[in-house]
């Protein structure tokens, strides 16, 4: 977990600074924690199937940073592949990180021009998101306005502008009803989806 954690770190990092050898010492540290993970998980896997997930997540945002998209593609379709199964016995838990990997893995599918099954990751992801909110709006708000300004920005890169403003407008809606709650955390995606508007 300490791995993973450093990792991820150096990924956050690397938002701020753009120091590519932080993405470099993240790849090392991560690389060892899937390791580590796999061969725990052969032992007991009941204690440590989810933990691969997690850190299969934080090595794909590492690749996509570094523009290692196949290798980023291939780390988020296994984290799939894993939370899928552990989301048949146990959906409240896993649903939402399943929906968060399709996003993910559908900007990495769009970054590599692969734009069908990109807009059927982000298809797939909207879907979940949009049955939480229904059971829990507070909570997961937004992510439904994440994955519906991901969508815009999709759409507007593909020249449909129109479908492009019709998800912009959905996720600005989300975004100014969150940011009359909280406008610190919030006006920053409100200004981000108006001007892709």
């Amino acid at each position: 977990q300490t791995l993973n954690n450093l990792g991820n770190l150096y990924v956050s990092m690397y938002s701020d600074s753009f120091d590519q050898s932080l993405l470099l010492k993240a790849e090392g540290l991560l690389a060892e924690a899937t390791q580590i993970v796999r061969s725990l998980n052969k032992k007991t896997p009941k204690v440590f199937v989810s933990m691969l997930p997690e850190v299969l997540v934080n090595l794909g945002r590492t690749y996509r940073s570094m523009q290692e998209l196949e290798k980023a593609e291939r780390a988020y379709q296994e984290a799939i592949e894993i939370i899928s199964d552990l989301n048949k016995f146990n959906p409240q838990t896993y649903e939402p990180v399943l929906a968060t990997i399709l996003n993910n893995i559908a900007n990495v599918y769009a970054d590599n021009q692969n734009y069908s099954l990109a807009e059927e990751a982000f298809m797939k992801a909207l879907e979940i998101r949009r049955r939480q909110v229904r059971v829990d709006p507070q909570t997961y708000e937004p992510d439904l306005a994440m994955v519906l300004s991901n969508l815009g920005i999709f759409y507007q890169r593909q020249h449909d502008f129109q479908k492009a403003k019709e998800f912009y407008l959905q996720a600005r809606d989300i975004y100014q009803q969150l940011a009359e709650g909280n406008q610190q955390a919030y006006n920053f995606y409100l200004k981000k989806v108006e001007s892709g508007l």
